[in-house]
């Protein structure tokens, strides 16, 4: 019996680092740090597993008033364009389902699952994204008056989809403007 508990210890796949996304293959580089996170019941504490020096980036980024206020001015640009990229009128909101979808490309997942968006090292930035939906705008408006939707969902899959297909190359564009302004 104690050799199969042995076997199962020894085939345990490694764990992803929170803030990254990457393996953590040492031990002594292996990290577990409680995380307040946003729920429906207000905010919860959950584990998770960190590397030695991603957490004091993620601890040092999640303490900074400047970045958080700047990664929210990107936010809501973001969330502002989305809504007139999908015709929602003036005094009504996104839908937590498109919210969440937008959500989604800022960690590189279909949607959030039980982590905070913000901070996090994956996926890619808001800045990005919101590039990436002015270099898709025609694509999506095109889409959105050519095709009928029977469904919300629908219409937001398909235009998440389209700013999705572009979001690698607008990344590579937007990481080779931030090298050279930071070579100047």
């Amino acid at each position: 019996m104690a050799s199969k508990e042995g076997a199962k210890k020894a085939t345990k796949q490694p764990s992803k680092c929170y803030h990254c996304g990457g393996f953590i293959l040492n031990d002594a580089d292996f990290v577990i740090r409680k995380v307040p996170l946003h729920t429906k019941s207000g905010i919860r504490n959950y584990k998770r597993t960190f590397h030695l020096n991603c957490m004091s980036n993620y601890s040092g980024i999640m303490e900074t008033e400047k970045e958080t206020k700047l990664e929210q001015s990107w936010w809501d640009k973001c969330y502002f364009y989305f809504k007139e990229l999908l015709d929602i009128p003036e005094g009504k909101n996104l839908d937590e389902y498109a919210v969440k979808r937008l959500l989604g490309l800022r960690v590189g997942k279909f949607m959030p699952a039980a982590n905070n968006v913000r901070g996090l090292k994956r996926g890619y930035d808001f800045e990005t994204i919101l590039m990436t939906m002015k270099f898709s705008s025609v694509a999506v408006k095109h889409a959105m008056n050519t095709t009928s939707f029977k469904k919300k969902k629908k219409k937001v899959n398909y235009a998440i989809k389209i700013i999705a297909s572009n979001l690698n190359f607008v990344s590579q564009k937007v990481e080779g403007k931030r090298k050279k302004k930071k070579k100047l």
